[in-house]
């Protein structure tokens, strides 16, 4: 039985066994754009804030799935009028997971890093580009160096 279809509620860590395709595909061409836009704009202070907000958004959305964040609640009505197809959960939040290391790597670099430095716009650009092969591919991964396994 499904946690929200029936009287039980679900666990506070709960990750569904089956998520919504849709969803997280739409959910990584949104943190493409961010991390294109943070590549560009990464001299600017608000940056920063913004791969706090990102790296909280990916360790809840790690812990609970596509519910509770704003760019999950857009990824998830954005994929409306889409077919429903679901993924197995693990390899879903796998990735999740490795986007909470790639969140946490992106706000060192900007928070401690040297501005002029081109590790900030390196590691922004193979977050960009796993993000981008999980939008189009349909390629959850880890990291872009597991995406040379596929």
């Amino acid at each position: 039985q499904h946690f929200f279809l029936g009287s039980m509620p679900p666990p506070f860590f709960y990750f569904p066994k089956n998520s919504p395709q849709w969803g997280f595909m739409i959910r990584a061409g949104i943190v493409t754009i961010i991390c294109i836009l943070s590549i560009i704009f990464r001299f600017h202070e608000e940056i920063k804030w913004v791969w706090v907000y990102m790296t909280v958004d990916f360790a809840i959305t790690s812990m609970i799935g596509l519910a509770g964040t704003p760019i999950c609640a857009l990824a998830e009505l954005l994929a409306v009028p889409l077919p429903r197809r679901y993924d197995p959960g693990t390899s879903q939040q796998t990735a999740q997971l490795g986007q909470v290391v790639f969140g946490f790597i992106d706000c060192m670099l900007l928070w401690w890093g040297d501005e002029e430095q081109i590790a900030v716009s390196v590691i922004l650009g193979m977050h960009a580009g796993a993000a981008f092969m999980a939008a189009v591919g349909h390629c959850p991964v880890l990291c872009v160096d597991t995406c040379l396994l596929y």
